[in-house]
């Protein structure tokens, strides 16, 4: 059964209160489902909490912590908005 990470809001004109986003475990392997990919293209990973988002389902899915050297690479490897992001 998928938990429920992101809902659409209840303001939201198109489909309030429906999964955006959510995970689930299923046999031995962990699943991560998103409605919206954009938030990990490159012109939007600087924005909000975006790239800390995308780094935390990827350690849940590796079932890793993730860790400040591990933010700090990522960050590295980016191409645009290293200094936008925390």
């Amino acid at each position: 059964r998928a938990r429920a990470v992101v809902r659409i809001p209840s303001s939201a004109e198109a489909h309030p209160g429906e999964l955006a986003m959510a995970t689930v475990e299923l046999g031995r392997g962990r699943v991560f489902v998103s409605a919206d990919s954009m938030f990990c293209q490159p012109m939007r990973i600087e924005l909000a909490d975006n790239a800390a988002l995308l780094e935390n389902a990827v350690g849940w899915l590796a079932r890793r912590p993730v860790t400040q050297e591990m933010r700090e690479e990522f960050k590295a490897g980016l191409f645009i908005g290293k200094d936008c992001l925390r």
